[in-house]
């Protein structure tokens, strides 16, 4: 399976166990794409709950 293209809208059609093969960097990265498109003042980081 190939990762590099990986879209956020790709990722509503994975299964759980599809979702589990996905590299933690391809993921870091497409969240982080998604981040920047909006100014950080939206994001109130004190407020989210990290689930590691």
């Amino acid at each position: 399976m190939k990762f590099d293209d990986l879209t956020l809208e790709d990722l509503k059609n994975f299964s759980a166990s599809d979702f589990e093969k996905i590299p933690k960097n391809i993921l870091d990265n497409l969240l982080k794409q998604e981040m920047d498109q909006f100014p950080s003042h939206t994001f109130d980081s004190d407020r989210i709950m990290w689930d590691d």
